[in-house]
């Protein structure tokens, strides 16, 4: 047995591996797993995906946490085994034991408590994550093995967590993990610097998050409570979540906290009961919600977000008086508020003329061979005198309809600006 009294857990980290093996020769697996932080390895590899708990009696609990110390090797990795596949049930008794006297029992506990917080369940994980937080409060040696396994089983739990995601079919892109460094980012108007999970508005309107993205798309397989999983990863910058399928209920399980800065409702079915959930997300930098039934009731939850920069509402049944109310709420923040057509060019806002920068491929605009350089004159016999008069008029439309554009084409060689019309078939976001 490892003698308590003369050798602590300090005096063993700072001894050298060698100098350990003299002092204590039995037990190396655990004091590699002790020196090298890999608690991992008393119950598998911490990858590894967990069996689900099983019902399992106090008697039985009690009697494994007394053979956390046992004489038989096989006989304590097999508890520590069970243990860690017992729910909460075994949360107390361990968090108990973590705290004895017993380094062989108290680094076993840990052990186990640090499989239960990746658990699939999320009352054993949060409940076993709650345990291990309050014993990195406890005394210094308790506080220190606390710590280190509160860090692996974050990492664990997050690892595990996209695994999931991903095999359910869920996208997740820019996955770096936060390092706090600064990261230059480019749009047409240049460059920013922006720490890792700030969100970005750039001088030209453009728009870049530096976490990680997370698509939830069509081809998702998983239900609103696999959204939970969400919860476990502290990088996500945007998520992206599409399919009429996605009710109230996805909304309420996703994450209100950390680093998310971009949420994108795309074509669901989330009505203002769902949207009241980002109220918990005070952070949030922008929203975007298209062709989703949300009305003018949720201007109040919106309202809410004294971070928001940008909030769009594309296809909604926002009205323009719910917009503009909103606008007054947060004045800091650009709210874009349209019918859902969309012709597919950019231009300079704030210029005395509507000049055509940009004509995005396969737009409305590419298919009626509107060009860059072009100035638009009319839009469906309305005179446009700027690009954002240009915004509000085309706001004013649903993808589908057909309206005439009339603009004025830059001269080439020697021939002079022609004036011409166009009908252009608008698309939608």
């Amino acid at each position: 047995m490892i003698d308590r009294q003369s050798l602590g857990l300090d005096t063993m980290l700072s001894m050298p591996l060698t100098a350990l093996k003299r002092r204590l020769p039995v037990r190396r697996t655990l004091l590699s797993a002790v020196l090298m932080g890999h608690f991992a390895v008393l119950v598998g590899s911490a990858d590894a995906e967990p069996p689900p708990a099983a019902a399992v009696s106090a008697d039985s609990i009690a009697r494994l946490i007394d053979q956390l110390d046992d004489d038989a090797y096989a006989v304590r990795q097999e508890a520590t085994r069970q243990l860690a596949n017992s729910g909460m049930a075994a949360i107390a008794p361990l968090t108990k034991a973590a705290t004895g006297e017993n380094l062989e029992a108290a680094f076993r506990a840990f052990a186990a408590l640090k499989e239960l917080g990746c658990a699939e369940d999320e009352e054993t994980k949060d409940a076993a994550f709650t345990a291990l937080e309050s014993l990195a409060q406890a005394n210094a040696s308790t506080a220190v093995r606390a710590q280190t396994v509160l860090v692996s089983m974050r990492r664990a739990s997050q690892t595990r967590a996209k695994e999931r995601l991903r095999s359910l079919g869920a996208v997740i892109k820019n996955d770096g993990e936060a390092t706090g460094e600064a990261v230059a980012v480019w749009g047409a108007g240049g460059g920013v610097i922006a720490a890792p999970g700030m969100f970005i508005v750039s001088p030209d309107g453009g728009r870049y998050v530096t976490g990680a993205i997370v698509e939830i798309g069509e081809a998702f397989k998983g239900t609103a409570a696999d959204l939970r999983l969400l919860r476990r990863l502290d990088n996500i910058g945007k998520l992206d979540i599409t399919g009429e399928r996605v009710t109230d209920e996805w909304i309420a399980q996703l994450p209100t906290a950390g680093s998310l800065q971009w949420i994108l409702l795309r074509k669901t079915s989330v009505t203002d009961a769902g949207i009241a959930h980002l109220a918990k997300a005070p952070a949030l930098a922008q929203v975007e919600i298209m062709y989703s039934p949300v009305t003018d009731k949720s201007i109040d939850t919106l309202a809410t977000l004294g971070s928001a920069q940008s909030i769009r509402l594309i296809g909604t049944k926002v009205t323009p008086e719910g917009a503009a109310k909103l606008a007054t709420a947060l004045p800091n923040a650009l709210v874009d508020r349209r019918s859902g057509a969309l012709l597919g060019v950019g231009g300079a806002k704030g210029q005395p003329t509507c000049l055509v920068t940009e004509v995005r491929p396969d737009s409305a605009a590419a298919k009626a061979d509107i060009r860059e350089e072009d100035t638009i004159i009319k839009f469906d016999g309305q005179a446009v005198q700027d690009f954002g008069e240009l915004t509000a008029a085309i706001s004013k439309k649903t993808g589908g309809e057909k309206v005439e554009i009339e603009l004025l084409r830059p001269s080439v060689g020697d021939a002079a600006p022609k004036q011409m019309t166009v009908t252009v078939t608008l698309g939608s976001w």
